[in-house]
């Protein structure tokens, strides 16, 4: 499954009061339900770590790996909620996050770079991305954050 075909599953699946409007509600939900799941990731690796588990892969359980998997899986779902409540794609959430560490990224040392591009055209990727998210952000109705 891609994750543009993931995020379409969580619009078609999500049931939360105004999911899918970027009400503050809608958007609170989300951020929310994101701090819980990353709670239980933590609560699921402290258990194994009480435990005295191995806490590598390799030396993991699959047990483990799998609870630790499943609520990852939880989480992401609230990562794409919250996208879908900014009316973007995890496609640009993923782009413009690859773009910010190349661009933070001291040169000479950045192996994932994008393949075949100069880096002044990455910095204007960079720039490009960064005006067209700042114009996306200022399209909306901004008396909100005032109250």
């Amino acid at each position: 499954m891609n994750i543009l075909a993931y995020q379409a599953a969580v619009m078609e699946m999500s049931i939360y009061p105004e999911a899918g409007t970027g009400s503050k509600d809608a958007l609170a939900y989300a951020v929310l339900g994101l701090n819980g799941e990353s709670g239980e990731v933590a609560e699921v690796l402290k258990k194994i770590m009480r435990s005295r588990l191995a806490c590598t892969y390799d030396t993991m359980s699959l047990e483990s790996r799998l609870r630790l998997i499943e609520e990852l899986g939880d989480a992401l779902w609230y990562i794409v909620a919250i996208a879908v409540e900014l009316h973007v794609t995890m496609e640009d959430v993923m782009l413009y996050n690859y773009l910010k560490l190349y661009a933070r990224s001291p040169k000479g040392q950045v192996s994932w770079i994008i393949p075949n591009r100069r880096e002044d055209e990455v910095g204007e990727l960079v720039m490009g991305l960064e005006e067209n998210f700042s114009q996306l952000l200022n399209t909306g109705d901004n008396d909100d954050d005032n109250k």
